[in-house]
């Protein structure tokens, strides 16, 4: 995992070029995950009391409340919410487990 911190102001840079040409969303998609996605932000600097974004070791917090509290992404369709969360997860480098692996 990464030590990157995502915050609002970095979502253009960050994620966009990810969920655009990686996962082939619109315009209109790509400006509803930037409020989500900030939403979430906003959630996690909440909860730890700081101003310093999201990061890596957040992102559990961070799908929690989008998947319990967040009409927005409740409304999206599944394949655009797994978009998201793998976009996130490739900028965090959060890595997927094996297929076939027990813990």
């Amino acid at each position: 995992m990464s030590e990157f911190r995502l915050k609002p102001e970095n979502f253009d840079r960050e994620l966009r070029d990810t969920l655009r040409y990686e996962h082939a969303f619109e315009h209109a998609d790509l400006e509803r995950a930037k409020a989500i996605v900030g939403d979430a932000i906003e959630h996690v600097e909440r909860k730890t009391g700081t101003s310093s974004g999201m990061g890596a070791k957040h992102f559990d917090t961070a799908m929690k409340f989008l998947h319990k509290d967040h009409a927005d992404w409740k409304k999206l369709p599944d394949h655009k919410k797994q978009h998201i969360e793998d976009a996130l997860k490739k900028t965090f480098s959060i890595a997927e487990p094996e297929e076939g692996s027990e813990t």
